[in-house]
């Protein structure tokens, strides 16, 4: 499983007239496959970024439905990243446009990928890696418990920025 930021080249507003342009079969597939995984969009100065945790076949799934709509777009791995504690959830909190999301989606995607992946082997890396001064308390809780003992659970939702 990795945590994949996906970073669109087109305006969220040309993404969203390629979408309604596509045929009603592409459109249905791209709906059916997004309930499967664990994903946020984020929209923030009209720029999209679809964060989610998934695996190497989905992903291929995921990229064959954006080539057929989304034009240009950035794929960027950021499992090691966020395993190790380098992503600042912070910046994603934003106003939800409908007051009735969550500010936080991207950051319960991130958090969700790390509650289900992080193991004793990755805390063990990280140490070799860059030393035991830089383990978080999560860190210290998966080596004494073997794992997460209060995990962030999945969902799916879009939320957009300012």
């Amino acid at each position: 499983m990795k945590l994949i930021k996906i970073t669109f080249a087109k305006t969220n507003t040309e993404i969203d007239a390629a979408f309604d342009s596509m045929s009603e079969l592409v459109s249905n597939m791209y709906k059916e496959f997004l309930h499967t995984i664990n994903y946020s969009e984020y929209v923030r100065d009209n720029v999209a970024y679809l964060y989610t945790a998934i695996d190497d076949a989905d992903l291929y799934k995921l990229t064959g439905i954006l080539d057929q709509f989304a034009g240009g777009y950035v794929v960027d791995d950021l499992t090691t990243e966020a395993l190790y504690g380098d992503i600042d959830t912070k910046q994603f909190e934003v106003q939800s446009e409908n007051g009735g999301l969550p500010s936080n989606a991207v950051s319960v995607v991130v958090e969700s990928f790390i509650d289900a992946n992080l193991t004793t082997d990755v805390v063990l890396e990280k140490i070799l890696d860059l030393g035991s001064e830089s383990l978080s308390d999560k860190d210290i809780e998966v080596l004494e418990n073997g794992e997460v003992l209060n995990p962030v659970l999945p969902f799916k939702f879009i939320v957009s920025g300012e």
